[in-house]
C-alpha cells in the first residue's frame, strides 16, 4: 500500500511539473506577443476626437464611406501608422460606441451647430457604430488602432441644470449625460455652486459607482472590439476628485482608489487580449509632472513601477518640463513614451511671421520631441484631410531636409493648469513666452530662455547643408533703450525691423542640437524704460530640395 501511495505521489508531482512547464511556456509565448505589440513602430499617432457622427451635415446623405472620408481615409499615404479613435466622451459615459455600459449619445446638438445633425442612429440602423467601422478600416489597411476614452471630459459644463427637465429633454447642453442627470451627487458641484477649480460638471472618482462605471466601459470596449489598444486620456480634462476641485490636493486614499481602478482595468485589458489570443496595450495621456499628477490623484510613478500601463503620452494644454523629463521617467520602467502635439491656442496674440499653425512649426515640435528620445508623436485636434497629410510628420529622417520653425513656447497655456489645481505655477520648470505671456526686461537686467532644436546641427555643418537661420523677436523697445541679444553665448547683431518684429541673422554654428539659450539684456540707465519681449522663435529655411 505504501509503495502504491509513493507511486501515485510521484505521478502527481511529475504531472505538476509538466503542467508548470506548460504554463511557463504559455506565459513566455504571451510575453513575447506582448513585447512584439509594444515594440511595433508608431512614429505618428493620429488622435480623432470622434465628433463626425453627431456633427453630420444635414444636407449630406449618410454613408459609411463618407464618414470614413471625413477624417480616416486621409491618413493613407501620410506618416500615420496608429489611429486613436474617441467615441465622443464629452460627458461621462455618454458615448457613440454601442456597448452595454454606455449611454448612447443620440441627441442632436440643436442650434449649437447650425446645419448639423446627429447621424449615430444611421450607424445603428445599419447594425454598426463609428468605432466598429474605424477599427475595420484600420484592419483592412494594416494600421494599428486604439480606442481612446476621455476620462473626465467636461464639454458639457455649459449646461444649465435649472433648465434640464426629465431624462432626454435637454434645453441646456445636449452633451450633459443621462448618468449625470441621474446622479447629481456624483459631480464636483452644480451650475449654481461651481467649484473654484476644475469644472462643476466633472464626476468625482471618490464614488465607487463612478469608478465601477468607468471600469465597465473600459472592459466592454476591449471585449466588444478588435482593438490593438485602449488609451485613457486623463488630460481631457485633468480632474478626478472633488477635494482638488475645492482647493485641496488628492489624498493618499484617493490616489489609492485610482491605482486600484487602474489595476482592475489592466487585468480586464489583459484578459480580453488573452481571450482573443492577441495582446491589447494600455496607454495613458497625462501631464509631464509626477508631482502635478500626484496632487490631482494619479500616482504616476507607481503605475509605471507596477506595470499598469504600456505607453505614456504626455502634454496637452501645457507642458511642465522639457521632453527629456518624460523620456527619463519612462526609460526607468521600460515604458514607451510619446509626445502629444496639440494644436496651438496662440492666435490673435501672435504676429503673423511668428505663426504656430504652420507645417514648419509642427515639424520643429516633432523633431525636438524625437531628438529628446520620444518614440513617436501624437497629433491632437488636427482634423482636415489637408492637415492630416501635410502636418503629421514623425520620422526624423523624413523631416531632416525640411524647413522648421522653433519657438520658446508653442501653446501659451500654462495658466490653464491653474484651472485644475490651486497654485499650479509651482509645478512648472519650463518658462513661458508668447503674446499672452510676455516678459518685461528692466534696465540693467538679463533674461534667459531655453529653446530646443531637433536638427542635428553638427551633421548639417559636416555635410555642408546650410539652411538660412534667423532669430525673430516680437519686442517693444522704447526710444533710447538698448537691447543686447545672445544665442548660446554668441552676440547677435544686424537686426532688420519688420513692424514690431526684429529679424536677426544667425550662423548655423551658433546653434546646437538640443537645448539652446537665448539671453536678452537691457542696458542700464535711470531714464531708460523696460523692454517688453513678447515672443521669440528660430527659423531654419531654404534647405536643399527634399524627397
Amino acid at each position: 500500500m505504501r509503495e502504491l501511495r509513493l507511486k501515485m505521489i510521484k505521478i502527481m508531482v511529475a504531472s505538476l511539473f509538466m503542467m508548470a512547464g506548460m504554463t511557463m511556456a504559455a506565459d513566455d509565448t504571451w510575453t513575447a506577443k506582448h513585447t512584439a505589440a509594444l515594440n511595433r513602430p508608431r512614429e505618428v499617432i493620429y488622435n480623432n476626437d470622434g465628433n463626425e457622427p453627431y456633427l453630420w451635415p444635414k444636407n449630406k446623405p449618410f454613408s459609411i464611406a463618407d464618414f470614413l472620408d471625413m477624417r480616416t481615409t486621409p491618413v493613407l499615404g501620410s506618416q500615420v501608422d496608429t489611429v486613436f479613435y474617441c467615441p465622443i466622451s464629452s460627458g461621462f459615459g455618454f458615448l457613440s460606441v454601442d456597448i452595454p455600459s454606455a449611454d448612447l449619445m443620440l441627441r442632436d446638438l440643436g442650434t449649437v451647430f447650425a446645419g448639423k445633425r446627429n447621424a449615430l442612429q444611421d450607424f445603428l440602423d445599419m447594425g454598426t457604430d463609428p468605432v466598429r467601422e474605424v477599427v475595420s478600416w484600420c484592419r483592412t489597411n494594416s494600421l494599428e488602432v486604439f480606442v481612446t476614452l476621455r476620462v473626465n471630459d467636461t464639454h458639457d459644463q455649459g449646461t444649465n441644470q435649472r433648465q434640464v427637465g426629465p431624462p432626454y429633454a435637454y434645453p441646456g447642453n445636449a452633451l450633459f449625460s443621462p448618468f449625470k442627470i441621474r446622479h447629481p451627487e456624483f459631480l464636483m458641484g452644480s451650475c449654481t455652486n461651481r467649484s473654484p477649480y476644475c469644472s462643476w460638471s466633472a464626476v468625482d472618482f471618490t464614488h465607487a459607482a463612478v469608478r465601477e462605471r468607468f471600469f465597465q466601459i473600459c472592459r466592454d470596449v476591449c471585449t466588444h472590439y478588435d482593438v490593438d489598444g485602449l488609451d485613457l486620456d486623463f488630460f481631457r480634462h485633468m480632474q478626478l476628485f472633488k477635494s482638488v476641485a475645492w482647493g485641496g490636493t488628492a489624498s493618499d486614499e484617493e490616489r489609492a482608489m485610482m491605482t486600484a481602478l487602474m489595476r482592475r482595468v489592466r487585468i480586464a485589458v489583459d484578459a480580453a487580449g488573452k481571450q482573443r489570443g492577441r495582446p491589447i496595450l494600455l496607454s495613458i495621456r497625462v501631464p509631464d509632472s509626477v508631482p502635478f499628477c500626484r496632487d490631482v490623484g494619479i500616482d504616476l510613478e507607481r503605475w509605471l513601477r507596477e506595470g499598469l500601463v504600456d505607453m505614456v503620452i504626455t502634454s496637452g494644454y501645457w507642458r511642465h518640463h522639457p521632453w527629456q523629463y518624460t523620456v527619463d521617467l519612462c526609460q526607468r520602467y521600460n515604458v514607451k513614451c510619446y509626445a502629444s502635439l496639440d494644436e496651438s491656442r496662440l492666435r490673435k496674440a501672435v504676429a503673423p511671421s511668428l505663426n504656430r499653425q504652420t507645417v514648419a512649426t509642427y515639424r520643429a515640435r516633432a523633431m525636438a520631441a524625437r531628438q529628446a528620445g520620444m518614440q513617436g508623436v501624437m497629433y491632437f485636434n488636427l482634423f482636415s484631410p489637408a492637415k492630416i497629410r501635410a502636418f503629421m510628420y514623425g520620422s526624423p529622417e523624413r523631416m531632416r531636409l525640411h524647413d522648421k520653425s522653433y519657438f520658446v513656447s508653442y501653446r501659451g497655456r500654462q495658466k490653464g493648469a491653474g484651472h485644475y489645481v490651486k497654485g499650479a505655477k509651482r509645478y512648472f520648470v519650463l518658462p513661458e513666452l508668447s503674446g499672452v505671456a510676455p516678459t518685461k526686461i528692466a534696465p540693467g537686467k538679463a533674461c534667459t530662455f531655453p529653446i530646443w532644436i531637433g536638427d542635428d546641427i553638427e551633421a548639417l555643418v559636416q555635410a555642408d547643408i546650410r539652411p538660412k537661420c534667423e532669430l525673430r523677436l516680437d519686442v517693444a523697445v522704447p526710444e533710447g533703450a538698448m537691447l543686447s541679444v545672445m544665442v548660446n553665448g554668441h552676440a547677435i547683431t544686424g537686426a532688420e525691423a519688420e513692424g514690431r518684429i526684429q529679424r536677426y541673422p544667425l550662423r548655423l554654428e551658433h546653434l546646437v542640437c538640443g537645448e539652446n539659450r537665448l539671453e536678452f539684456t537691457v542696458a542700464e540707465g535711470k531714464a531708460l524704460k523696460a523692454v517688453i519681449l513678447k515672443d521669440a522663435g528660430i527659423f531654419l529655411t531654404g534647405f536643399p530640395k527634399a524627397d
